[in-house]
């Protein structure tokens, strides 16, 4: 692993740690804590403010940090989050919570990312492989245009750019960047919604998000083989490398991409892909 490289993991790894204890505060802040009283003996009253930190902190395992760092950084003995580990509910409460914070951080990235991809659009229509998108507040001077789609065309998507636009960024990509590196720091259960997130808006050919599964992809090299390897294989991204290099292939051969792009930077995006392509064959070969 390269210096540079080390240092990307570093810093997504403080970045993650930052994050994930903002969380945790604010999330027992408006925890109530169970009462006992009135409750049956033997029946589950829920869980004190400490084990719902804990469970929170533990979105850092194993990414980030060992469990004793937890632990520590949670007030708790090493032997007490172990217990509490082995326990079902609580297992399902950090799967349930850390699911919930991967969501949490992916609906920024999509508030971020609809806004970047509406100034983009603007009052164009602009085509992507087999899909030609619009402004739904522009659909009008486009009649003509959906009425004879272009050859090649089979589909049109409306981007929505009437709802109120709450999340603005000085740099949309530069920020969805970051909380992608937050994402992908941290355990398996809090990244499986921007897999998720990431396979639906290459489906719906999204500006920006192309970019963003090369992000991804760079980052997760980043991870030992094994864990490379473990995760390339699961079926979501299975999935979502089918979808990146369908998404490719669609690039290098539509004729209009010669009319906006320069030899070079095609070039360049076909060697990406070949790149890709094997790098994905070997890791899943083996």
């Amino acid at each position: 692993m390269t210096d540079i490289v080390k240092a990307h993991k570093r810093y997504g790894i403080e970045l993650a740690i930052d994050f994930v204890k903002r969380f945790a505060q604010a999330m027992i802040e408006n925890y109530e804590e169970p009462i006992r009283a009135g409750t049956k003996k033997g029946d589950r009253i829920g869980f004190s403010k400490k084990k719902v930190h804990v469970g929170l902190l533990c979105a850092l395992y194993p990414n980030c940090l060992k469990l004793k760092e937890v632990a520590k950084m949670a007030g708790v003995s090493e032997r007490v989050l172990l217990t509490w580990r082995a326990q079902k509910d609580f297992l399902e409460f950090m799967e349930k919570e850390h699911n919930l914070m991967g969501q949490s951080i992916c609906h920024t990235i999509e508030s971020v990312m609809h806004n970047e991809e509406i100034d983009l659009i603007g009052d164009k229509a602009v085509i992507i492989g087999s899909t030609l998108k619009i402004l739904k507040s522009a659909r009008e001077q486009f009649e003509d245009l959906i009425a004879n789609l272009p050859e090649g065309v089979s589909k049109v998507i409306e981007v929505d750019d009437t709802r109120e636009r709450k999340l603005k960024a000085k740099d949309p990509r530069e920020t969805a960047r970051t909380l992608v590196l937050i994402l992908v720091s941290l355990n398996n259960s809090v990244s499986l919604p921007w897999v998720e997130l990431l396979g639906k808006k290459l489906d719906e050919s999204a500006l920006g998000y192309p970019g963003l599964g090369l992000f991804t992809r760079q980052i997760l090299k980043v991870h030992d083989e094994k864990t490379l390897r473990d995760w390339e294989k699961r079926p979501l991204m299975l999935d979502l490398t089918k979808k990146a290099i369908e998404n490719d292939i669609d690039f290098l051969a539509d004729s209009e991409v010669r009319k906006e792009f320069t030899i070079k930077e095609i070039k360049e995006t076909a060697e990406r892909a070949k790149e890709f392509i094997f790098s994905k064959l070997d890791i899943l070969a083996s």
